[in-house]
């Protein structure tokens, strides 16, 4: 049997059709040595008759954990056998090739751990103007745009070093820090002394999300975690001020343009940043919607 070489970790709630997609495309990649792992967080078992359509020419396993992203890829981290892992949304799938090129892009760069590359729609544009404009080093400034889960991938062992994911950051944590696990993984990756890169020529696809279909609740969930990445790796207020001011005026031209919902969803995203920072100062977890406020995050 092949070794494998790289393990597909992705959490997986309420999806079918997105998740046939991202199966049938890591199918069609016809790349032997790759191993996917659901981690399935349904109350039943609509996840097992994707899996039974490709289990003759996947390897797959199904696992459960409790509720929320970062514990759904801890759990998958336990058992993965790759040397190389990578955590796709269960929204998005893989061009053409990607995988193969993946992987042969971490054999002719031994000396990094962790590589990030843009994610791309259906049209084949970028779905936002994050990623960085050419392939570079990445340092802890320009990693803050080029870590995506989807699109993020690393060598297992500097995974394991590092202890995983922080679970309580991210979708479903349960705190109001519904985002930056991927960007926390990225910065500790880089604290460790491990070397990152970005490459723009490879990617993976994802939908483009519209602003103004986010509730703004979710618009604040996220800045929370974002502000609270940059209060924990000890980002310079500056840092903070500037992806503030970027999503006020995000705001403001939306209001401009009279698209309430999108305006709402930026103003939001900037007063969740502003939050999150202080949080991290404090060094307090702010428990979500079913909890109460205390705790420590872990440095």
């Amino acid at each position: 049997m092949t070794p494998i070489a790289l393990s597909l970790i992705v959490a997986t709630v309420d999806r079918v059709q997105e998740l046939a997609r991202l199966l049938h495309s890591i199918e069609a990649q016809h790349m032997p040595g790759v191993e996917l792992i659901i981690v399935d967080q349904n109350d039943d078992d609509r996840v097992q008759v994707l899996i039974d359509q490709v289990a003759s020419r996947l390897r797959c396993t199904r696992i459960r954990s409790p509720r929320g992203l970062s514990r759904a890829r801890n759990a998958g981290l336990a058992i993965a056998r790759g040397t190389i892992v990578g955590f796709p949304d269960d929204d998005c799938w893989y061009p053409p090739g990607c995988l193969q090129q993946l992987k042969e892009w971490f054999d002719l760069h031994q000396a990094h751990q962790l590589l990030c590359c843009a994610l791309q729609d259906e049209t084949g544009k970028e779905v936002a103007a994050r990623w960085p404009a050419y392939s570079q080093v990445l340092d802890r400034n320009s990693i803050l745009r080029a870590a995506a889960s989807a699109s993020l991938f690393m060598r297992s062992e500097a995974v394991r070093q590092l202890g995983g994911f922080d679970e309580q950051i991210g979708l479903g944590s349960g705190t109001l820090f519904q985002s930056g696990e991927d960007t926390d993984l990225a910065l500790r990756c880089l604290r460790g002394g491990a070397s990152a890169w970005f490459e723009k020529r490879l990617w993976v696809c994802h939908p483009r999300r519209d602003p103004a279909q986010v509730p703004p609740d979710r618009g604040f969930a996220y800045g929370m975690g974002f502000g609270y990445i940059l209060g924990k790796h000890g980002y310079p207020a500056r840092f903070l001020g500037y992806h503030v001011a970027r999503a006020l005026i995000g705001a403001a031209w939306s209001l401009l343009r009279l698209r309430t919902g999108e305006a709402a969803f930026y103003f939001q995203s900037a007063r969740g940043r502003w939050k999150g920072y202080a949080a991290a100062s404090r060094r307090t977890v702010l428990v979500g919607e079913n909890g109460a406020n205390g705790g420590c995050l872990p440095a």
